[in-house]
């Protein structure tokens, strides 16, 4: 299987993980919010809930999370995989005590990605309790909004007509043919039957960041292990959708040195660049490009 097709596979996996996730997660946030009687003094709620808020998150969302960045040894085996058999190096397909440092290290910065989210969003749900708490506003109408910052368009539902319009999104979010009819359905859910308040939810942060964050440990272990075996050259590889940036259409299958492509990167700009480094950031969030170790001489690239 080609490295771009072990990333999507990883991805989709996490991503349906993820779905279930949330789905568990703000069941448990509506629970424990219901835990709390009304007859509870004002002051008190907040400092009663956040608790239990904090206990939903960690028991839902950062398990996922956990299994998640676990799931990238499975990239960084294939990463081994191609370097083996190049002349570069005796066993260099072996797994040495340096890469599991570098490996560990990497994980550990996925993690922690997805931890400060975690606590962005324990935050925001704990705000909405003390707004609600300020100004009395029924306890249902506080549920509705925990759950929209928890799954945005997504939120559950008894509607019949919510239930449908959410599974088409979820069916066609990803085809390009679709993305007109997926914007209609959207904008239905979010204006007719009000089921976002804001568009920015978990689910939407979390869902980028599962395709971000794989792609970055990708990128950083492959420039790791091209650094060790002094490759010097790369090739630009991924796939283009209808709004691929212009650095990816113009760079991509292109072979470049190191040189080279610090150069080109430092002397371009464009909405969305990243502050990070080429090899990591490509052409910046939700990019579907990588850079593949390359030499004339070999037999077999990194594709």
């Amino acid at each position: 299987m080609s490295r771009e097709k072990i990333l999507d596979k990883l991805a989709d996996s996490h991503q349906e993980r993820l779905d279930k996730t949330l789905e568990k997660l703000e069941l448990d946030v509506v629970k424990a919010t219901n835990s709390i009687p009304e007859s509870t003094i004002k002051t008190r709620i907040l400092v009663e809930l956040r608790p239990k808020l904090k206990t939903a998150i960690e028991q839902n969302f950062l398990v996922w999370a956990d299994s998640t960045v676990r799931d990238y040894d499975q990239t960084a085996s294939e990463i081994l995989k191609f370097f083996g058999p190049l002349p570069i190096a005796p066993n260099f397909k072996d797994l040495t005590d340096v890469d599991k440092g570098v490996i560990s290290n990497l994980k550990k910065l996925s993690f922690k990605g997805f931890e400060d989210l975690a606590n962005e969003y324990l935050d925001e749900l704990a705000n909405a309790v003390y707004q609600s708490t300020l100004i009395g506003r029924p306890k249902e109408e506080l549920i509705k909004e925990l759950r929209h910052k928890i799954n945005g368009v997504y939120v559950k539902s008894n509607q019949a007509d919510v239930k449908k319009l959410v599974a088409f999104v979820k069916d066609n979010k990803d085809k390009p043919n679709m993305k007109s009819e997926v914007d209609k359905a959207v904008n239905k859910l979010q204006t007719v039957y009000a089921s976002s308040v804001t568009g920015q939810s978990l689910r939407r942060y979390a869902g980028q960041m599962i395709h971000d964050s794989l792609r970055q440990f990708d990128g950083s272990f492959v420039a790791h292990k091209a650094q060790e075996a002094n490759i010097t050259s790369f090739r630009y590889d991924g796939s283009n959708i209808t709004d691929t940036r212009q650095w990816c259409r113009d760079l991509k299958g292109q072979i470049l040195t190191k040189d080279e492509i610090f150069n080109r990167w430092n002397n371009s700009t464009w909405k969305g660049k990243s502050s990070s480094d080429p090899f990591v950031a490509r052409g910046g969030y939700n990019c579907r490009h990588f850079w593949t170790p390359y030499d004339p001489s070999w037999d077999k690239d990194l594709t």
